[in-house]
């Protein structure tokens, strides 16, 4: 499935593509240090694995309503889809091995309101 409509899909409305970083190298021993991203550029991110083995990628809700901490993993050719802005997201266990990774963030599209002149 492409990134653009995996983000679609995560958040049931169009996104319009506003970043992309990659190929990232990430060696042994590496980690990820914790962030948050921008906003609203980065309202919904996606980790894609290019090569290397599963790395856990935490990430933890800031909300309110859904406090709590995930941990998927992902080999190559998987994605994991989240909401950036929101979760804040590392991979503090070091990599296993040499870790590829492109990253793509998306933002809602924003459609003008009729009443709007």
């Amino acid at each position: 499935m492409p990134p653009w409509l995996s983000a679609r899909l995560f958040i049931g409305a169009d996104v319009v593509p506003t970043k992309c970083y990659g190929p990232r190298i990430y060696e042994p021993g590496t980690v990820m240090l914790g962030h948050m991203d921008q906003y609203p550029s980065h309202t919904i991110g996606i980790s894609v694995c290019l090569s290397g083995p599963e790395w856990p990628m935490e990430l933890q809700d800031q909300s309110i309503d859904c406090a709590g901490t995930f941990q998927p993993c992902t080999s190559p050719a998987a994605h994991i889809v989240y909401e950036g802005c929101r979760m804040l997201h590392a991979r503090s266990s070091p990599a296993p091995a040499r870790y590829i990774a492109a990253f793509f963030h998306y933002m809602p599209k924003l459609r003008k309101r009729l009443d709007d002149h």
